[in-house]
């Protein structure tokens, strides 16, 4: 369809004439400049007129309307004019940073609040340009998943519309949080003539960033600090529980300390949580805990320890120690190493133990062999040894000797035997054996008396070691029934 155009301006020149006649009857309303010039993310002001043709005063209400009117403010939205008065009021124009060049036609209105019929209107125009040639034509965030700790690659394509290079701009990247906590880089900016520049940048996310929804923006400022042009976006990051549980060991002169440490890496917090530690029998003992366990369990000597913990906050860590002391060990192992040592020694010495051949009670008369062993368990000869040995009275020797003969003496106090068995060699054994007959009754146990081996040492030493105490039972005077 082809339009006349002289006909589409009459029509427009009748809608003036008509709304000039309406205005006539009773407000006339005036916008200076009718036309203005502004840039983007500035504010342009004109000047509204309204007069009142009425015979009588009047209350007006304002309005506007237009492409973008959301960036339209006035001063005021009621007036009050007495007849045949003005006012003037002021309209500010604030179009946004990064908005498109261009020509935009708004229309002022000027309502009576008493009649209707009586209202009036004006048309003006506003151009906005540019005031920096530099704009963000797109900001988005991508990530594999959108965790506390892991990295959203931000893409931000920025586009330089003049045909001369610009320097000395930034861009701020902002991501506020659930809780309207900020955080954020600066990234210097420089693009060539009609060029497009994509940036990249990874954003990592704090390490317990809450969950729930983000916002970001990124905003390109002049070397002033003034904004030149702005994009948003949004994403979410997921919620996360990551209770982590370690275990050091941390070795000390007395043994070694373990440290059990829980520590929250995700950003839900963690409730009820048992630790465990579980000792085996052979070290159980040894432990003690210096965290205290809330409580404790035991098994046959293998023993338990239970730390709970009723929460544990996102970045908390909380820590259960407890040592293993060697000490008891080492006391116990020096006890044995110098027992060991004292038996080893005594093992190596020369010995001499005396026996009787004989168990329970005997009677008067009846004879028992005593035996008297010498071994030499050391590493050198005994030289010239004599072994010695004393009868009580209450005994009598029996003159009958299936070893060696002794050199037998009557004493006050029994009868005293030698024997002079000559050298004997390392882990050489001699064995002396006598007999022997009560000769009275005796209730009791009876001890007989230690025998003695004397000799000299690889240095002529003498030396002396005597032989146990021989037990013997109680002597009776005749054999008891059985």
């Amino acid at each position: 369809m082809v339009v006349n155009k002289s006909l589409l301006l009459s029509f427009f020149v009748c809608m003036a004439f008509v709304s000039s006649f309406a205005a006539a009857a009773g407000v006339e309303v005036s916008v200076t400049p009718s036309q203005a010039e502004g840039y983007s993310g500035s504010v342009t002001k004109y000047a509204v007129t309204i007069k009142n043709l009425e015979s009588k005063a009047d209350s007006f209400l304002l309005s506007y309307s237009g492409t973008f009117s959301s960036w339209i403010t006035l001063d005021k939205n009621l007036v009050v004019i007495p007849a045949g008065g003005e006012e003037t009021i002021y309209l500010s124009v604030n179009p946004p940073v990064g908005i498109n060049p261009s020509v935009y036609r708004y229309v002022v209105r000027a309502d009576s609040a008493n009649d209707p019929t009586i209202f009036g209107s004006s048309e003006f125009f506003f151009t906005v340009y540019f005031k920096y040639p530099i704009v963000i034509k797109d900001f988005r965030l991508n990530a594999a998943d959108y965790n506390p700790g892991s990295g959203i690659n931000a893409m931000i394509k920025v586009a330089n519309l003049a045909v001369t290079d610009l320097e000395g701009f930034s861009l701020d990247i902002t991501i506020t949080d659930p809780l309207n906590r900020q955080s954020g880089l600066t990234i210097p900016v420089g693009v060539g003539g009609l060029e497009e520049k994509t940036i990249q940048k990874v954003i990592t996310l704090e390490k317990h960033a809450v969950a729930g929804g983000y916002k970001a923006s990124a905003q390109l400022r002049a070397q002033n600090g003034e904004q030149v042009s702005q994009n948003k976006t949004s994403f979410a990051v997921n919620s996360l529980y990551n209770v982590l549980q370690t275990k050091e060991e941390q070795k000390i002169s007395s043994g070694k300390v373990v440290t059990i440490k829980l520590s929250n890496e995700g950003n839900l917090a963690g409730r009820n949580i048992t630790v465990r530690e579980d000792l085996s029998s052979v070290v159980s003992w040894l432990a003690t805990a210096d965290t205290k366990p809330t409580r404790t369990t035991s098994s046959a000597g293998d023993v338990t320890y239970y730390w709970v913990v009723d929460e544990l906050a996102p970045g908390q860590t909380a820590s259960f120690v407890y040592r293993i002391s060697y000490t008891p060990a080492y006391v116990i192992l020096a006890f044995l190493v110098v027992g060991g040592a004292v038996l080893f020694v005594q093992m190596q010495r020369p010995r001499i133990s005396k026996r009787v051949l004989h168990a329970g009670p005997v009677h008067i008369g009846k004879e028992f062999t005593m035996t008297i062993a010498v071994k030499n368990s050391s590493r050198h000869t005994l030289k010239s040894a004599i072994v010695r040995d004393l009868i009580p009275s209450v005994m009598r020797l029996v003159p009958q000797h299936e070893t060696l003969k002794p050199l037998v003496k009557k004493t006050a106090i029994g009868t005293e035997m030698i024997w002079k068995i000559g050298d004997v060699q390392p882990q050489e054994e001699r064995i002396i054996t006598y007999k022997l007959s009560p000769v009275m009754g005796i209730l009791g146990t009876v001890s007989l008396p230690r025998a003695y081996l004397r000799y000299r040492d690889a240095d002529e030493n003498s030396i002396k070691i005597d032989s146990n105490y021989a037990e013997l039972g109680e002597v009776v005077r005749e054999r008891r029934s059985e």
